[in-house]
């Protein structure tokens, strides 16, 4: 009789025995698969975040002459790495005026001061993309009417609703934006859209009059280097770029500084990847997490077997001795252990396919919260102005995942769960097989 069928007979036989075996391996296998699948997900999302959070850097060029132009910006979008989209930014201070050169009204309540010579002047933003300003972006800026600056626009502005309502504008009305200083230049805009703020300003009391947000205006390159430079050509002081994977933002950078254009290191580099590394912390420490249940499972898993399967091999010494007597080597008995629990086994990882199924989502959405709850914390103590959807998108994005398993991770339980009962059954039956024949039917006697 061979190995094979020694197994099965004693299987079917010992029934009892069999139901616990398969009952552990069940248990263990769908730990196992569920802790695989969750780590699978999580790599796969930290990809899709990666990619989908669009880690940025900024160029702050103020300091340069001529600051950045076309030429630069054209080799900086052609470094590979860099999507498309960009926004190319300027700040500057104007006097506001009416078409007939009247001063217009500013407001001055809750400025520390009115500084001479800005008593009609608000700071002035010109944008290749208004939307994707700060201001839109972070601060609460919310437009109310009309439409954003796009990179078409010339001798257009975004105005505050209380800079409109103070001096009677409205969209499609015009004004004139008149350089400070001791410089005459001015440029005649039209009015294309209206914001408001949604986040009262933090230093309020605290700043000049041309810096309150009601007094704020945006505008477009042309008009600010028209007023800044009268030269007919289009400058830029910063600039920010988008990278298609945060992770490889330092790279990106390290190639940008090597344009000629930009001086080497005149310039200042911000990174703007904070969403990302919040992201990939909450999503490396669950990683770490499923990695260290995953191996604490698999020493559970050996232990608990040598454990039972030590009682068992201990029982068993009258059949390896009769095996013996029968001319069967150790071999063929220690195989025949080791094919028992296989049989069981592979029923077990079988089924433990469609219990992980039913596992895997919760179990990976509890971890996931544990390991995100810092970013939860600081998203939830935001005010209601400040959650925008970007925001509550990030927070559902880090507290659900989608969990699949895998055909993949189902073998590589097999394989992990065939080595474990191969550690396992071996580490229980050495006692009985270092004996020798001899001594084994000694004890039998």
């Amino acid at each position: 009789m061979n190995s094979w069928k020694r197994a099965y007979l004693h299987t079917t036989r010992k029934k009892g025995k069999t139901i616990l075996i398969f009952s552990i391996l069940l248990i263990v296998s769908t730990l196992l698969l569920t802790c695989l699948a969750i780590r699978t997900a999580t790599s796969v999302t930290a990809l899709n975040i990666r990619k989908s959070l669009m880690g940025s850097f900024t160029i702050n060029a103020k300091q340069l002459d001529m600051q950045l132009e076309d030429s630069v910006v054209t080799e900086i979008l052609n470094i590979d790495g860099l999507t498309t989209h960009y926004n190319l930014r300027s700040y500057f201070r104007a006097d506001y005026r009416s078409l007939d050169g009247q001063a217009l009204e500013i407001t001055t309540d809750g400025a520390l001061d009115v500084p001479k010579g800005y008593e009609h002047a608000g700071k002035i933003i010109s944008n290749t993309h208004s939307d994707a300003d700060p201001y839109f972006t972070e601060a609460g800026f919310k437009l109310k009417k009309g439409r954003h600056i796009t990179a078409e626009d010339r001798n257009v502005a975004l105005i505050h609703e209380e800079f409109a309502q103070r001096n009677m504008l409205s969209l499609d009305d015009h004004l004139i934006f008149g350089a400070t200083g001791e410089t005459n230049r001015q440029a005649e805009v039209e009015i294309i859209g209206i914001f408001t703020n949604t986040v009262p300003q933090d230093a309020y009391g605290m700043i000049p009059s041309y810096d309150l947000y009601e007094n704020i205006a945006f505008s477009d390159h042309a008009t600010y280097s028209q007023l800044s430079y009268g030269d007919g050509i289009e400058h830029y002081q910063y600039g920010d770029f988008y990278v298609d994977d945060p992770a490889e933002l330092d790279n990106v950078i390290s190639n940008v500084k090597s344009i000629t254009g930009l001086n080497g290191d005149e310039c200042i580099y911000s990174k703007n990847d904070a969403d990302y590394q919040n992201a990939k912390t909450a999503l490396e420490a669950l990683q770490r997490l499923v990695t260290t249940i995953v191996c604490v499972l698999i020493a559970v898993s050996v232990v608990l077997l040598i454990l039972i399967l030590s009682l068992w091999t201990r029982d068993r010494v009258h059949e390896a001795g009769v095996l013996l007597a029968m001319g069967i080597n150790k071999g063929d008995i220690l195989m025949q252990h080791i094919l028992e629990i296989l049989m069981v086994a592979a029923l077990a990882f079988a089924l433990s396919f469609g219990t992980s199924s039913l596992l895997a989502q919760r179990v990976g959405n509890h971890f996931l919260q544990q390991a995100t709850a810092k970013e939860q914390v600081k998203l939830m103590n935001l005010t209601d102005e400040a959650a925008n959807d970007k925001e509550v998108d990030k927070l559902f994005s880090l507290t659900s995942i989608k969990m699949n398993v895998s055909g993949s991770n189902l073998l590589l339980v097999y394989v992990i769960g065939t080595g474990i009962i191969l550690l396992s059954v071996s580490l229980a039956a050495y006692p009985v097989m270092r004996m020798k024949p001899k001594e084994i039917l000694t004890r039998m006697s």
